[in-house]
């Protein structure tokens, strides 16, 4: 139908091939050839391989994205394992810790209570087993360390003296919080017994009790003992 003779059939033959072109889904001479034009013609010709490709390709896609999710998801449950592990540890550590207090406090009590009956090696046989860091804050606890402090001491045995008095500094410190040299006092033989055996640990926890619980001490004579006590 074309006025220009270069756009029209050449011949019948030509019409038929064109013919047999479309019917067979090949690309057409009596249009344009695009590249979207001859993939159409493609797939239509090809229906079953591009729907197997699809399903092949639709597949893995899926495969993927599921294996992604299942990655983040392990991912996430290792976070909260090592969340739940770590706060379990935190837990632990507070528990063995207040039952190390809880101890420390009932075999004080029954060192006092050894004390009372003048059964003083008892009481400081239960006293040796509280770690010095663990002493209880209580005045019957700073009492019970003071006296069996003072009892090595008069015998000389100065080591056990030191670490005596040094439970009762941190005992004492922490319990009482009045700013008055009967408190300061017992820091005094603390420092004085671990220097004499050169317990320097003890000695250096002695010293930080003493500027932790009265560094802002506005008593004179306070003042004066913890300077003793820090200087040595």
């Amino acid at each position: 139908m074309e006025k220009d003779r270069q756009h029209r059939y050449g011949s019948a033959d030509a019409l038929a091939a064109d013919l047999w072109r479309y019917l067979h889904d090949e690309p057409v001479m009596a249009r344009p050839s695009s590249r979207r034009y001859r993939l159409r013609r493609l797939v239509r010709r090809n229906k079953v391989v591009f729907a197997a490709g699809s399903m092949v390709v639709a597949t893995l896609i899926a495969g993927f994205g599921a294996s992604t999710w299942m990655f983040f998801r392990e991912k996430q449950a290792r976070h909260e394992q090592t969340r739940l592990r770590s706060e379990a540890e935190a837990a632990r550590v507070v528990e063995n810790k207040l039952r190390g207090q809880a101890e420390a406090r009932e075999a004080c009590a029954q060192a006092a209570v050894k004390l009372s009956y003048g059964q003083i090696e008892q009481a400081d046989e239960l006293l040796a087993a509280i770690p010095t860091d663990m002493a209880p804050s209580s005045l019957e606890a700073a009492n019970t360390y003071r006296t069996v402090g003072e009892w090595h001491r008069k015998a000389g045995r100065i080591q056990q003296a030191a670490e005596r008095f040094t439970a009762l500094a941190t005992s004492i410190s922490s319990v009482d919080k009045a700013d008055l040299n009967k408190i300061s006092t017992d820091v005094l033989p603390a420092a004085v017994t671990t220097c004499e055996v050169a317990d320097w640990p003890h000695y250096e926890r002695v010293r930080r009790v003493a500027l932790d619980r009265f560094g802002a001490t506005q008593n004179p004579i306070v003042a004066e003992q913890i300077l003793k006590a820090c200087t040595l």
